[in-house]
C-alpha cells in the first residue's frame, strides 16, 4: 500500500513536499493522481474531498486539520476537515467529516472505534466522534485513538481551500 502511494505520489510530484508548502498546483495534481490511482492516505483522502466540496459550489472555508505527536510508544499522524459555516449566520454550526473513517464498514468502525461514525458532525461534538491513526512505534501494531484520549495534542491548520475571484481552484497552506 505504502509502494502504491508513493507511486501516487511520485506520479503528482508530490513525493516528500509537506502538505503545508503544497501550491495549488500541487494541491490539483494530487487529487488527480488519488483518483487516477483510486488510492490514498487520510490527508489525500481530506483534500479530494475538500476539492470535491469546494468544486460544488460550498462558499465557505473547507480546512485541512491535522493531529500529531506521540502517545504511549505510539506516534500519532490523522488528518480531518473542518467545514466551516457562515460567520455571518449565528446559528450556522461548523461541522467535521473524516474521509478515512468512512472507508470502513460500520462493523469495522464499531470493531475499531466502539462506535458507527456520523458522516458529518458539529465540530464542538468532535472530541467524541473523531480518532486519530496510532502506529506503535516498536511493533508497528495499529489503532484509532479517540480525540478525548489524546487531548493533549494540538489539532493543526496545514491550509485551507477555496475558489478565487476568477473561479480558479486554490488552496491556501497555512503559515502556523
Amino acid at each position: 500500500l505504502k509502494k502504491q502511494q508513493r507511486i501516487m505520489q511520485q506520479s503528482a510530484g508530490t513525493f516528500g513536499k509537506a502538505m503545508n508548502s503544497f501550491t495549488s498546483e500541487d494541491f490539483i495534481k494530487l487529487t488527480n493522481a488519488v483518483k487516477l490511482y483510486a488510492i490514498g492516505n487520510c490527508a489525500d483522502l481530506c483534500m479530494l474531498a475538500a476539492r470535491a466540496i469546494v468544486e460544488n459550489g460550498y462558499p465557505h472555508t473547507v480546512e485541512l486539520c491535522g493531529i500529531s505527536g506521540e502517545l504511549n510508544d505510539y506516534f500519532l499522524d490523522h488528518a480531518f476537515l473542518s467545514i466551516h459555516c457562515d460567520p455571518q449566520n449565528e446559528n450556522a454550526r461548523s461541522h467535521v467529516i473524516d474521509p478515512l473513517v468512512e472507508l470502513l464498514s460500520p462493523s469495522d468502525q464499531s470493531h475499531f472505534l466502539g462506535a458507527v461514525q456520523p458522516k458529518t458532525f458539529e465540530q464542538q461534538h468532535s472530541y467524541r466522534h473523531l480518532f486519530c491513526y496510532a502506529i506503535h512505534q516498536i511493533t508497528g501494531a495499529a489503532q484509532f485513538v479517540s480525540l478525548a484520549d489524546i487531548s493533549n495534542l494540538e489539532r493543526l491548520s496545514i491550509g485551507t481551500f477555496s475558489y478565487t475571484p476568477d473561479s480558479q481552484l486554490q488552496f491556501n497552506p497555512s503559515t502556523s
